[in-house]
Order: structure tokens, then C-alpha cells, then sequence
């Protein structure tokens, strides 16, 4: 009992971590595989087929776990110019995978599919899904599947100096990655920061917190970056039981940050934010949002371009505050809200200070005629419009249609009220893209 005491290193939260010493000599592969794997089971599509392979073999090999595989997002991966942010990707674009080419496409899903080795427990489908791969989804997933959800929407390089080649390690699809015998001395820390912070910056907050600084010191020096932090979807860590999965979360209700704490909660979303240093570009609010915590964002987030508005912070008292802030956000782009009363309320500060303002998307909404006037002020700034599921008179549609001149995109999916005739498709002629599929009086 009279020994001393082993000093040991602690971080803020008296959490245990290893020395620097003893993390000197750990090389990459020696990374736990199951902690790993519940890292890259976060990932999207897009970032576990181009980017995690290309790091070293070990990642390569754990992108392969069919854990990575089961939640399948295809409609992440279409590029569309009215689909919620961070949904916008130019995967099949610089791919070449949706240019009218059926089999290509099919291909692709099913490749994808067959990563998941029957495994799969959510599926997400696109606009570019055919019969045929339907027909293969349904096969692959007849075993465990619990959650689906229907959205709208190279040669190798040779050398002709007459030299001799060098063997290269490539996997399946033709791409370089280094040989064991090279990765045999590197070190965690030796890892690229630029690169790491790329995987983890689409991560989200609840991972970010709590399971990426545990890894090693490392990782939870990339955690801090910035560009982590760019886009704060606080919505994914609501815990709601009507949530579409995998959005809920027993986060709050793990570390008692909801339960009728306002200065807790308000002190959380304070600390998320300024992870961020006022960099962030995307916001998600959530429905334990307060007054205190909008005014501060509001401050704090000057470059933010993407907001979106759930239902369950439209329900509640806080939702009214929100035309006094959004204003402050001069650089914002697009706006996607539910269910909201007073949306005329929210559009005029927009009208008279956000110069950016381009995109609109309203769901289940009933857009009366001083909503209808609202849209119509946003004449000179708004090009993208979506209304899903949304209540409104022809008039009201005939009034967008003569006073927004500089739409390009349309989308007025499933809506009520109105029968789209000739004199409204005349109107609508100068858009590009006009759909109205669904839509009854």
C-alpha cells in the first residue's frame, strides 16, 4: 500500500488515454478492425467505394465488412438540384454510371447490394432504380430487412518507354494501394490528417464526441478540425419514436441532456457549435431548440447556406422566434421546412437579406395567399422550388407561376387543390424542369 501511485494521462473529462510513448511504435493495421468498422458503418456509399480504399489495406479491408453495408443509401448518391443538403452529389456524374445506360446502372446496384451479403437492414431507393434491380433487391433482401424507404427522385494506365513494369498491388476494381511491406513501419500518427479529417467530416455529432476521440490521440486531434463541423445536423440525435431510422438516437437520453434541462441543452449546442468556429454551412435544428440557442447560432454560423426545418420544431412555441434571426444569415441559399403556420413570416426577412437565396423546398404545408405573395418576393433570387404534399388554390399556383420568372426547377409533387390545365402548363413553359406528378383539386 506504500507504493506510489502510477501517473496516468487523463484528458478533460478524466477519461484514460494511451501515452505518446507507448502509441510510438502501434503501426495502422494494429487499429482494432471492430472499432474501425463502427467508424466506416456511418459512411455513405459514395465515401466507402472512392475514398476509404485508398488509404491502406487495413481500411480497404474493413470497408469490406458487410456492418459497413446495412443501412444503403442510394439516394445520396443522385445529383439533383432540390434534394436536402448534404444530399447533393456529383457520384454518377463523374462516374458516368446514369447516362441513359440501364445495364451499367444495374450493375452498380447490384454490386453494391452484394457487398452487404444479405445483411442489409435499410434501404433508401433512387429515382434511377429499374425493374431488374428492384427484382434483385427484393431477392437479396428477403431474409433480414426492416426498414425501406422510396425517395423521389477505365482502361489501365501503360507505359510505352520499353521499360520494364513494376508489379503494383491493385484490389478488383484496378486501383493502387501500398504493399504490406511498406505500411509495415508506418504509425498512426503518421496518417494523413487531410485525409482522416475527409472521412470524419461525414460523420455525425454523436460519433464525433463520443467514439472518434477514444480511438487515439490522433483522431481526436482530427475530430477538432473545422471541417468537421461544417454541418451540424442536430436532428439525428433527437431520440423520437416517429423519427425515420437510423435517426434515432439515445443520446440525450444516455447523458440526460434533454430532461427539462434548458441551460444544459443551450450549454450542448453551444459547445457544438463552436467546434465549428464559425465555419459551419448546413444546420438541421432539432426540436429541443431554444430561443437562446437559435440567437446564438444565428451569431455564430455567419457563413451558413443550407437550413433545414423539421416538424417537430415547427410544433413547438420556439418555431415563431425563427423570423427574428434568420435574417442574420446573409449568405444563406436554401431554406427546406414542414408543417409551418406562418411561412410568410419566415420568407420576408429572407426576401430583404439573404442576396444568395435560391432554393426553396415546403412539405405538407398549406401555402395560403400571403405564403403565395411571400414566394413571388423572392422573384429575383428564387430558381429551385419544391413543394411536396402541400395544400393550395390555382390562384395561388397561377401567382407563383406569373411572378417567379426565374425559376429553372419546379417540383410540385402530390399536391392538393388544384388540376394542372393547359393555361397552367403555358405558365410554366420557361421552366426547365416542371413536375407535377400526384397533384389533384
Amino acid at each position: 500500500m506504500g507504493k506510489r501511485k502510477r501517473k496516468r494521462n487523463r484528458n478533460r473529462s478524466g477519461r484514460y488515454y494511451p501515452s505518446k510513448k507507448k502509441m510510438g511504435n502501434r503501426r495502422w493495421e494494429e487499429l482494432n478492425q471492430d472499432c474501425l468498422v463502427e467508424v466506416l458503418r456511418k459512411l455513405d456509399i459514395e465515401s466507402l467505394l472512392t475514398n476509404i480504399p485508398l488509404v491502406c489495406k487495413s481500411w480497404y479491408k474493413a470497408s469490406l465488412d458487410p456492418k459497413c453495408w446495412k443501412c444503403l443509401n442510394f439516394h445520396e448518391l443522385a445529383s439533383s438540384p432540390y434534394l436536402r443538403p448534404p444530399y447533393n452529389s456529383p457520384f454518377f456524374d463523374d462516374f458516368n454510371i446514369l447516362n441513359g445506360n440501364n445495364d451499367l446502372t444495374n450493375a452498380f446496384i447490384k454490386f453494391v447490394v452484394d457487398r452487404s451479403q444479405r445483411c442489409a437492414t435499410t434501404l433508401v431507393i433512387a429515382g434511377f432504380f429499374t425493374q431488374q434491380s428492384l427484382e434483385y433487391v427484393s431477392q437479396e433482401f428477403s431474409i433480414e430487412f426492416n426498414y425501406m424507404h422510396l425517395s423521389t427522385c477505365s482502361k489501365k494506365n501503360q507505359s510505352i518507354m520499353g521499360k520494364r513494369k513494376r508489379k503494383r498491388n491493385r484490389n478488383r476494381s484496378g486501383r493502387y494501394y501500398p504493399s504490406k511491406k511498406k505500411m509495415g513501419n508506418r504509425r498512426w500518427e503518421e496518417l494523413n490528417q487531410d485525409c482522416l479529417v475527409e472521412v470524419l467530416r461525414k460523420l455525425d455529432i454523436e460519433s464525433l464526441l463520443t467514439n472518434i476521440p477514444l480511438v487515439c490521440k490522433s483522431w481526436y486531434k482530427a475530430s477538432l478540425d473545422p471541417k468537421c463541423w461544417k454541418c451540424l445536423n442536430f436532428h439525428e440525435l433527437a431520440s423520437s419514436p416517429y423519427l425515420r431510422p437510423p435517426y434515432n438516437s439515445p443520446f440525450f437520453d444516455d447523458f440526460n441532456i434533454l430532461n427539462g434541462n434548458n441551460d444544459l441543452t443551450n450549454a450542448f449546442i453551444k459547445f457544438v457549435v463552436d467546434r465549428s468556429q464559425r465555419c459551419a454551412t448546413t444546420l438541421v435544428i432539432a426540436g429541443f431548440f431554444t430561443q437562446q440557442s437559435l440567437e446564438y447560432v444565428s451569431q455564430e454560423c455567419p457563413e451558413l447556406k443550407c437550413l433545414n426545418i423539421p416538424m417537430e420544431f415547427m410544433f413547438g412555441d420556439e418555431g415563431q422566434h425563427l423570423s427574428k434571426f434568420i435574417g442574420s444569415w446573409e449568405n444563406l441559399e436554401l431554406l427546406s421546412i414542414e408543417i409551418c403556420y406562418y411561412l410568410d413570416q419566415i420568407l420576408t426577412p429572407i426576401s430583404t437579406h439573404c442576396h444568395k437565396f435560391q432554393a426553396l423546398c415546403c412539405r405538407e404545408i398549406q401555402i395560403r395567399d400571403e405564403d403565395a405573395m411571400a414566394i413571388v418576393k423572392l422573384e429575383q433570387k428564387i430558381k429551385y422550388l419544391r413543394l411536396s404534399s402541400c395544400l393550395l388554390s390555382r390562384e395561388n399556383v397561377v401567382m407563383i407561376l406569373k411572378g417567379c420568372r426565374h425559376l429553372e426547377l419546379l417540383i410540385m409533387r402530390y399536391c392538393s387543390g388544384f388540376n394542372v390545365d393547359d393555361e397552367i402548363l403555358k405558365l410554366a413553359s420557361h421552366i426547365k424542369t416542371f413536375d407535377y406528378q400526384g397533384t389533384y383539386a
